[in-house]
């Protein structure tokens, strides 16, 4: 978030709009799952800035999950062909979420699985 954007969000003027318009609408647009975490925040710049906290933690969390399936994937009933396919998939997940997967430990989780 730049300068310009923090002032406007923390400090309301006359050429902007105000401080709880700008809140309200934060408040409005969030998702359920988040909201709880932004309503106890009082000025827009707050909310924002819990936000890109929370939000920047979901990556991490989610590559976590994902590097578990990628681990504790068994082939099961599957054909060989799902189960490659399902390896791939967890890890081009896992490469969305900005995590570095190689084709070798793609590789070996099929070969362990």
């Amino acid at each position: 978030m730049d300068q310009s954007t923090a002032t406007a969000l923390s400090s309301p003027s006359s050429s902007q709009p105000s401080n709880q318009v700008l809140l309200v609408w934060l408040l409005s647009i969030v998702s359920e799952c988040l909201i709880g975490q932004v309503t106890e925040c009082s000025f827009a710049l707050e909310a924002c800035r819990t936000l890109e906290g929370l939000l920047a933690q979901q990556p991490l969390a989610k590559a976590k999950q994902l590097r578990q399936q990628l681990c504790s994937a068994k082939k099961g009933s599957n054909t060989m062909d799902e189960f490659v396919l399902k390896v791939k998939g967890i890890g081009n997940n896992l490469r969305t979420t900005g995590d570095k997967v190689s084709d070798r430990e793609l590789l070996l989780s099929v070969v362990n699985g």
